[in-house]
């Protein structure tokens, strides 16, 4: 069974997938963070609950929004920060690059590539344009173990605050541009830093590890992949409910229907 990924919105200990409108379609399930992301990417943060109810007329869209993917070792759920578009002119900048890294790596996913990003300017001027900001701003919140950055990012990013301090920033970026751009052509890495930015920009937790992973261990409904179907507003959305099993659950009731 293919591993899928899902918006979801949930609170005491449940969440609900929900259905997005992909070209005039209700559609649960992406084949990659980057397919979820480009649609989040176009969602108003400021709007997104009031839209969404829409696509997602009886469900309670009052808790947390959070992205999953599922299945991994056949009942294993993983959990991601959700991201929106972001209306502050100062996040501008680093949503349209997310979307172009996004759209990059679903090009790649669709047609069978490697997702790896591409290792060229694009990538090297941005990794210089929010690392430069981070760096700058001293900021450790950003590189405590409570943020979404991998341990090795941290650690990279720690090493100018301690051993390399005096340091010019653009050049401690230059003498680590090798290993900076091994770890941020990872789409993950690089939305999990930008994720971790924008919160800071924005005034907000940046520290948000724990509650976002705290969400694998919720009863997450909705994640078996589901065609999508056609959307035509103020139709009365028909569809199953169904909660998160086993695999051989799964083939079995696949087997009963044939």
């Amino acid at each position: 069974m293919a591993i899928n990924y899902y918006l979801l919105n949930g609170k005491n200990g449940e969440g609900n997938a929900l259905n997005l409108l992909v070209d005039g379609k209700l559609q649960r399930n992406f084949i990659d963070i980057s397919s979820l992301d480009i649609q989040t990417l176009n969602l108003p943060q400021t709007k997104a609950k009031e839209i969404l109810q829409e696509y997602n007329p009886k469900l309670d869209l009052t808790g947390m929004f959070y992205n999953a993917s599922y299945p991994h070792l056949k009942t294993k759920t993983k959990t991601y920060a959700t991201i929106f578009y972001d209306e502050n002119k100062n996040a501008k900048y680093y949503i349209d690059q997310l979307k172009y890294f996004a759209e990059q790596r679903n090009y790649k996913k669709e047609h069978h590539e490697k997702i790896k990003l591409d290792e060229n300017r694009v990538l090297d001027e941005y990794i210089r344009k929010i690392l430069c900001n981070i760096l700058n701003t001293s900021q450790n919140n950003l590189t405590n173990y409570e943020s979404l950055m991998s341990a090795k990012l941290k650690e990279v990013l720690k090493e100018r605050y301690t051993t390399y301090y005096n340091k010019e920033t653009n050049n401690y970026i230059n003498s680590k541009i090798y290993i900076l751009r091994s770890l941020l052509s990872n789409y993950t890495e690089l939305r999990n830093l930008t994720i971790e930015y924008l919160l800071y920009i924005e005034g907000q937790n940046t520290n948000i590890r724990t509650k976002i992973k705290s969400k694998e261990k919720w009863n997450n409904i909705n994640l078996i992949p589901k065609e999508p179907i056609k959307y035509t507003k103020g139709e009365e959305i028909k569809e199953g409910k169904y909660v998160q099993m086993e695999l051989s659950d799964y083939i079995k009731t696949r087997s009963l229907k044939k």
